[in-house]
């Protein structure tokens, strides 16, 4: 042996493994305070702008924001009521929020949409904060502002509805497992079990299968999941759950001496994912959903699955987040399109985990000086505008009862998105970068909304729920009854601040026609004759507006 030598460090690549593994904490530098400032007020200012510009929407809003108006009325805070007659279906979590806000604000469409905004708003900045530990700051930037600007994840987050706030308590829940498990933070991890309890309050038990099916896969592929199960420590986690939801499940289904058990635990959960009780879609349907509702963006996803979608040795912090995301979008996604039952806005709660995805696969070509890929996205936004600026009138057209005005602004949109799409091609191809085309063509499409969205909402709601619900405030004026006939308007009560007579079809007319006495009926204008059949001379049309019509049944002689 040579005097002075050492010998080699058999260890030191363990030691390094070792360090590769283990995620270190990130310091919160002044630098991130200003991007999560800029994040969430940019948040804010979307989600919030124009919550009370247009009507509640039928069915889905009204479902929601009129049981909480009818609960600080009736003062019943347990069993919700719609129309004045109980309604069993989703656990009022939502409902007691919008309640509390009609307490705070009053009944008003702004008061019933911000509970949704709010959580929107929050998980778009959870969603940063995330990320900017486990990656950069940039990555974390691009992953919030791709959840932001989703079109479906917007929308529903201007809206009154139970998929926002579903979003928030499964995907936070999932975050705080992750960021708890790998640095071992107990509050985290007991802020999780929290969290799925409000998830469970929100939709019942689909919050706590969604997370569990995430974590045990995620781990599974890590193998791992013996240790992370003693960590969660299920038993005191479920407890934890348990007292947060089991007393109002408890006490509904003892005060309606079990009824509530099967209308909303048998029918609204393990019939609807085992057999056909609504909504019944094709086996591709939340495919097309959920990569369509977070277009452009899910152009970007397939590079990031293909490169996180599997473990790998040594992994690094952001392919650990990657592989937790790509777990969570992927679980998420076969859970409910193997359900019978489907809608449009079920797989929001992976959209955190889609934006997260498609950061990452970003930077990873940016390391990697791999540009061709988002190029191709550019272009193909490019493409699709021009096509939608020739093809828009003629597609409208085709759609029915599609009112010809929406053509002109999907025009207008498309001539925007095309040509910062275009430049953004240009400048990407220039600058060998991608981050700034990225953001501009987010922050167009968060423009979009914000100064065009109003337009674009009230030629909906101008024919579908302005006109008809004019017809309603104008009849509430009065003593008179309100009947509506086959139109489903559950926001009837909430305008009139009443009860309405509603009569789904006609054989449910002609039996209700003797006993009916004078009322307002609000019908399309379409059943005209059908109800003149039936109620003949004591049916009078006042007002003719669009598709609606208001008439009076006048009292039977002698009634």
């Amino acid at each position: 042996m040579i005097a002075g030598s050492t010998k080699p460090n058999i260890a030191a690549p363990i030691e390094s493994q070792k360090l590769v593994d283990k995620i270190e904490p990130k310091k919160f530098d002044w630098k991130n305070l200003v991007l999560f400032t800029v994040v969430f007020s940019l948040a804010c200012l979307t989600y919030f702008s124009w919550l009370d510009k247009f009507p509640l929407f039928n069915p889905d809003e009204a479902l929601y924001a009129e049981p909480a108006r009818e609960m600080n009325e009736l003062g019943e805070y347990v069993t919700t009521y719609l129309n004045y007659q109980v309604r069993y279906t989703k656990p009022p979590l939502c409902i007691w929020a919008m309640a509390l806000a009609y307490k705070a604000f009053g009944a008003t469409e702004w008061a019933a949409r911000m509970f949704s905004a709010a959580c929107g708003s929050i998980l778009v900045g959870a969603t940063y904060l995330l990320v900017q530990k486990y990656a950069s700051k940039k990555t974390a930037l691009l992953a919030a502002m791709f959840l932001l600007t989703a079109p479906l994840y917007l929308a529903s987050s201007k809206l009154a509805i139970t998929d926002i706030p579903l979003a928030l308590f499964v995907t936070g829940s999932l975050f705080s497992f992750f960021h708890s498990y790998e640095q071992k933070l107990k509050s985290y991890k007991w802020l999780a079990w929290c969290l799925l309890g409000f998830g469970v309050m929100t939709k019942g038990p689909v919050a706590v299968i969604l997370v569990v099916a995430v974590l045990f896969f995620y781990h599974l592929i890590n193998r791992d999941l013996w240790p992370a199960l003693k960590y969660y420590n299920p038993i005191t986690g479920a407890l934890v759950v348990g007292a947060i939801a089991l007393p109002w499940f408890c006490y509904e289904i003892y005060i309606t001496k079990g009824e509530y058990y099967y209308a909303f635990l048998v029918r609204e959960n393990l019939q609807r994912f085992t057999s056909v009780v609504d909504h019944k879609y094709p086996w591709w349907y939340h495919f097309a959903a959920m990569y369509g509702g977070f277009m452009p963006w899910s152009l970007l996803l397939p590079a990031a699955y293909f490169k996180f979608a599997r473990p790998s040795k040594p992994i690094s912090p952001e392919a650990k987040l990657g592989l937790f995301a790509a777990v969570t979008s992927l679980v998420i996604l076969l859970f409910f399109s193997s359900s019978v039952s489907k809608l449009l806005p079920y797989t929001l709660p992976a959209f955190p985990a889609n934006a997260i995805l498609a950061a990452l696969g970003v930077s990873y070509l940016l390391n990697k000086k791999i540009l061709w890929p988002v190029q191709v996205m550019f272009a193909g936004l490019c493409i699709t505008a021009v096509a939608a600026v020739f093809l828009a009138p003629y597609i409208v057209d085709r759609i029915r009862d599609c009112p010809i005005a929406l053509a002109y602004e999907i025009v207008g949109a498309a001539f925007l998105i095309g040509t910062v799409s275009f430049i953004s091609l240009v400048a990407s191809r220039v600058t060998k970068t991608l981050t700034p085309s990225l953001l501009a063509l987010s922050g167009l499409m968060v423009g979009c909304v914000v100064f065009a969205g109003p337009n674009a909402i009230s030629i909906f709601n101008k024919d579908w729920e302005e006109t008809p619900l004019s017809f309603v405030q104008y009849a509430a004026n009065t003593s008179e009854p309100i009947v509506i006939y086959q139109v489903r308007k559950p926001s009837a009560p909430f305008y009139a601040k009443r009860k309405v007579e509603v009569i789904p079809d006609l054989p449910a007319m002609q039996k209700a026609a003797p006993t009916l006495k004078s009322a307002y009926l609000i019908a399309r204008t379409d059943k005209e004759p059908e109800l003149k059949s039936v109620l003949g001379n004591r049916f009078k049309i006042r007002v003719k507006q669009g598709r609606f019509m208001l008439a009076q049944i006048e009292k039977t002689p002698g009634l």
